[in-house]
């Protein structure tokens, strides 16, 4: 009997093996985040590309781009974080097709303290932009923050 036990051990034992294999062996991709893609959040898609080129975050988990005046801009769900830091805070940087599908900025058009949100409209605010097709007069001001573009339909936007 000793010898039936060590024999189904040792069979349970590669088939453990196996099924770990097989699990550590997953297959993953990713959406293309490249510039000029308009996709943004669409209510909740977990494939939407990341906004920014130049920060990457995962706006699906909430997830807004820091853009400081000095140093690397970073991921954070914090805004009051990036306010801290006397940054910007992206949430977003263009429409998307999701049912808040307006990318607003909120307390000026870039700047410190400023940052932009999802809304079912502005409500009066700028439109953030990233090419002139997303701005109803077709006039979209883009600006180069260090490797961070960010844009306004009408206005300059201002770097932190």
């Amino acid at each position: 009997m000793s010898v039936m036990r060590a024999t189904l051990a040792v069979i349970a034992g590669f088939g453990l093996l196996a099924a770990c294999e097989s699990a550590t062996n997953l297959d993953v991709s990713y959406a293309d985040g490249g510039a000029g893609s308009d996709t943004g959040v669409d209510g909740g898609n977990p494939t939407a590309p990341p906004e920014f080129a130049g920060c990457p975050c995962d706006t699906t988990l909430g997830e807004g781009c820091c853009l400081t005046s000095k140093g690397t801009p970073f991921c954070t769900t914090s805004i009051e974080l990036c306010r801290e830091q006397s940054a910007i805070w992206l949430e977003c940087a263009h429409p998307s097709a999701g049912p808040d599908s307006d990318c607003c900025w909120h307390g000026g058009v870039g700047g410190r303290g400023s940052f932009t949100t999802y809304r079912g409209e502005c409500d009066g605010g700028v439109r953030a932009c990233s090419g002139n097709e997303q701005c109803p007069n077709g006039d979209c001001h883009v600006k180069g923050c260090g490797d961070v573009q960010i844009g306004a339909c009408g206005q300059d936007p201002v770097c932190p």
